[in-house]
């Protein structure tokens, strides 16, 4: 199993090829492949009334702090949906999602949810497919956003747009304490501008993260 979330009632499991929600120990949903599960979210009810994913993590959500999809082949309908999802009724704090095939529409998807909830503290998102439109959108997300602490990026495809994005967040930023951007494709230029926000910033921040 990759991953659980458990409280007295209810647990959510992620495993390789399932999504398993239950209810005092009785299987409510088994759904297999996670973002063909992830977009029937779109869903509300079906037509005789069996509750779908929509209910589930509309449920879910609410009830839980911590999600681990790494390596759960999550695309950008799936990034799209959960990003949905998370803006219904949220208390998550930790989102781990790397090891995905998540681009810029994913992504910026998820930065509107960044933008609007307010319990996210740690979002990873390591080794997908971001670019700087992806990137640029989590940066200006965050301006609007005072609970992430904790942004990874490594292993994506951010230039320098994105890191002039992220410099100019990084002066004014409160909250952020980590950011990490290695292995990215971000040059001379894109990194000067972080390092002069640096300087600039309000609130320097603690770890941030190039090589």
């Amino acid at each position: 199993m990759i991953g659980a979330l458990v409280d007295l009632d209810k647990s959510l499991e992620v495993e390789p090829n399932n999504i398993i929600l239950k209810i005092r120990g009785r299987v409510l949903l088994c759904l297999e492949k996670y973002d063909s599960a992830l977009v029937d979210f779109a869903k509300s009810k079906s037509s005789t009334g069996e509750t779908t994913l929509a209910a589930a993590f509309e449920f879910n959500f609410s009830s839980f702090t911590s999600l681990d999809l790494q390596y759960s082949q999550v695309t950008d309908t799936g990034a799209t949906v959960l990003a949905r999802a998370l803006q219904l009724d949220s208390s998550l704090t930790f989102l781990d999602l790397q090891h995905n095939h998540i681009g810029d529409t994913g992504a910026t998807a998820l930065a509107e949810a960044i933008a609007s909830i307010s319990s996210l503290a740690s979002l990873d998102l390591t080794a997908n497919q971001i670019g700087d439109a992806g990137a640029t959108a989590l940066a200006r997300a965050l301006q609007l956003n005072s609970s992430l602490t904790v942004l990874n990026l490594r292993y994506n495809r951010i230039g320098d747009t994105a890191a002039t994005a992220f410099a100019e967040f990084l002066e004014l930023n409160f909250s952020l304490t980590s950011l990490n951007l290695t292995a990215n494709q971000i040059s001379d230029k894109g990194r000067a501008a972080l390092s002069e926000a640096l300087l600039k910033a309000l609130k320097p921040i603690s770890f941030l993260t190039l090589n």
